[in-house]
């Protein structure tokens, strides 16, 4: 239960944070690749079956060894029954998990920390940052994953901390199978459970036997479950084809790269520094006084983990700083109130409350850095599509992304096949999007071609596509050459 005195500042904190996601979405929409992609998977889902998935996997993509569990598509699409496009039914799932998971971080601090204030101020870091929003108004799977990943954490905890586990252990049975067929990775939440097993029974009142058994009766009918709604989805040869040879391929270990450079150049900067230098003081403050408060043990416990997961399989993108995310931000606040028993008692408040509202502050404008390239491509739609006659549209770069967004079919092009690009049929226009880079390692270059007799080359677009202002974009339009008409 939510403490009345909390329900007020909760529900700031929610509008405030859904608020936030709403701006970003409005101000700067995000169509990442991997969202075209899981838009056609849904709408092949939609028209028919799990089948149809990977028949479509099967003719546009040849990734067969690393097909996406099923799960997350099926959460995705089914706004869809109402009548919604992919792309707004995958984005209000992702914003409705996002929701869940603060009001998840808000009773995970209410578990762990002393007072409400740390509550309240975690699930406030939690609203406000950067990575959750962006993956809070995007059709993709992490969203989806964040939010049972730290439902799974909550239980998890209640588990190990509560008397009366009936309730608790029913959500981590339901809520395993669900993480594991959602993504691959949720994996590394099995093994955090086994591996906390230990830490858990730290507290002298817990009886570790009772604990490591429940745990065991636990993760048996959760695969149980887990295979029944492979089998609802009519998704079961997910299991045996693609399930159990990649689990294979993660436990072959390390598949490249410096762990360390990693987490410095890729994962820091998704886990925003600010909150990443705290949230790591914080843990050697726990590792170190950890009799202070055994309820840490836990959330240190994933930490340390999930960095060495990472550093043990080279897991080289900045996408899976999603679980270490909440642990971090958790740690940040216990670390802050460390801080405030070291202050002379008249100035503890006054610290506490400006090293938080500096976090948060930094969270919001990293929020609200406008990004003025972030509706690049929309507007390249818009261009386009001022022309309503049939035409044929080429480009070097972001095909399937303009094809999605322009609902036409666009065709590849490269400088060395300027013979590709023949002339406008029917006398309609062409047109030409030319992606160009004044650096070759930052991004495609492109020779512009040669038009064919009778036909121009017009130049209707241009804009760069990156603060460096080393990328642009142009976009053309082949015409008949007026002058040449007889």
């Amino acid at each position: 239960m939510i403490m009345k005195k909390n329900l007020v500042p909760l529900l700031i904190i929610l509008g405030s944070g859904l608020a936030l996601r709403l701006l970003h979405l409005y101000w700067e929409p995000v169509l990442p690749r991997d969202a075209v992609l899981y838009c056609n998977l849904m709408e092949a889902w939609h028209r028919g079956s799990y089948s149809d998935v990977l028949e479509y996997w099967k003719i546009h993509r040849n990734w067969e060894a690393v097909w996406i569990p099923p799960l997350s598509l099926y959460l995705l699409k089914l706004p869809m029954i109402f009548g919604l496009s992919a792309n707004a039914s995958g984005t209000l799932v992702s914003l409705a998990m996002g929701m869940i998971l603060l009001v998840a971080v808000y009773r995970i601090g209410m578990l762990i920390f002393k007072d409400s204030n740390g509550a309240l101020l975690a699930t406030a870091l939690a609203a406000a940052h950067p990575f959750l929003i962006e993956v809070s108004i995007a059709t993709l799977r992490d969203g989806i994953y964040m939010g049972f990943s730290v439902l799974l954490l909550y239980f998890g905890l209640r588990l190990a901390l509560e008397e009366k586990r009936i309730f608790p252990a029913i959500a981590f049975i339901a809520i395993l199978p669900l993480v594991l067929l959602i993504r691959y990775e949720g994996l590394e939440l099995l093994l955090l459970f086994v591996a906390s097993m230990p830490f858990w029974c730290y507290p002298p009142k817990t009886n570790q036997r009772k604990v490591l058994v429940l745990m065991i009766l636990l993760v048996a009918p959760a695969l149980v479950l887990g295979c029944f709604l492979l089998w609802l989805l009519n998704a079961e040869n997910y299991l045996y084809e693609r399930l159990i040879p990649r689990l294979i391929v993660y436990a072959k270990g390390h598949q490249g790269g410096n762990p360390f450079v990693v987490f410095w150049e890729k994962e820091l900067p998704g886990l925003f520094e600010p909150i990443a230098i705290s949230g790591l003081l914080g843990l050697a403050i726990v590792i170190k006084h950890f009799k202070r408060n055994p309820k840490f043990i836990f959330v240190a416990c994933c930490m340390v983990f999930m960095l060495c997961w990472r550093a043990f399989y080279g897991i080289n993108s900045s996408r899976y700083v999603n679980n270490m995310i909440i642990p971090f931000l958790l740690l940040t606040v216990y670390f802050l109130q460390i801080i405030r028993e070291y202050v002379p008692s008249k100035y503890k408040n006054a610290i506490y409350s400006l090293l938080a509202g500096g976090l948060l502050l930094a969270e919001v404008v990293q929020d609200l850095h406008y990004n003025p390239y972030a509706r690049l491509l929309f507007e390249v739609r818009d261009v386009i599509k001022k022309d309503h006659m049939p035409k044929r549209i080429w480009t070097n770069h972001e095909r399937e992304r303009l094809e999605f967004l322009l609902n036409h079919p666009v065709e590849e092009y490269s400088g060395n096949k300027a013979e590709m690009i023949v002339s406008p049929e029917n006398g309609t226009s062409s047109y030409l999007v030319a992606f160009i880079s004044s650096k070759h390692k930052s991004g495609p270059n492109m020779i512009i071609p040669t038009t064919p007799p009778g036909m121009i080359l017009e130049k209707c677009y241009e804009s760069f596509t990156n603060r460096a202002k080393t990328r642009r974009v142009i976009i053309y339009v082949i015409r008949k050459d007026a002058t040449t008409l007889p």
